[in-house]
């Protein structure tokens, strides 16, 4: 439903800053490492993924969400040594699981009960979609990501110069640099 489907963006959006927090942890042990988050689901640390969000809208009143963090994952395979990485990876050290979950959690409730505003302006303090170039399909129309309407919608401008808005959850797309 469209209620459901409307709150399912924005949670997706509480839900990536809430993810964004435990990789504070990284702060303590990898002072270095960048923490940013592109639309609309990813967390990303130094240009690579290290957790995700997925919301499905299961009925009007019924979300289904899965959470994914890399913690402790000492190597990748090779074909995603570029575009992934892990809390293990990046600071050398071991997390237990359990406190990583509590930092989630904490940090999620203490998100639900911010006004949305703050938290739009908290993710595009963070993110890196701006800029980067998507593929709406199977339309074919592409264009440069240009912001997150207050709904959660990525903005894109196309190559025609107009605006469209497009829900991840309703439209298939690629980035195109990914």
């Amino acid at each position: 439903g469209a209620v459901a489907d409307r709150y399912g963006r924005k949670l997706m959006l509480v839900l990536g800053l809430a993810l964004s927090i435990p990789t504070a942890l990284l702060a303590a042990y990898a002072p270095n490492a960048e923490v940013t988050l592109k639309w609309p689901n990813d967390v990303m640390v130094n240009g690579r993924k290290i957790a995700g969000v997925l919301i499905e809208v299961l009925d009007q009143d019924t979300l289904l969400i899965g959470i994914g963090i890399n913690v402790n994952i000492a190597e990748f395979p090779n074909e995603l040594k570029d575009i992934a990485v892990s809390i293990e990876i990046e600071t050398g050290l071991l997390f237990d699981l359990d406190e990583v979950e509590a930092a989630v959690r904490s940090r999620l409730f203490e998100l639900v009960q911010t006004e949305w505003h703050v938290l739009r302006t908290k993710w595009q303090e963070r993110s890196v979609t701006n800029g980067l170039q998507y593929e709406i399909e199977p339309a074919g129309v592409r264009g440069v990501a240009v912001g997150v309407t207050d709904d959660g919608l990525l903005k894109v401008q196309t190559d025609n110069g107009l605006i469209e808005t497009m829900a991840a959850s309703s439209v298939p797309f690629r980035n195109s640099n990914s």
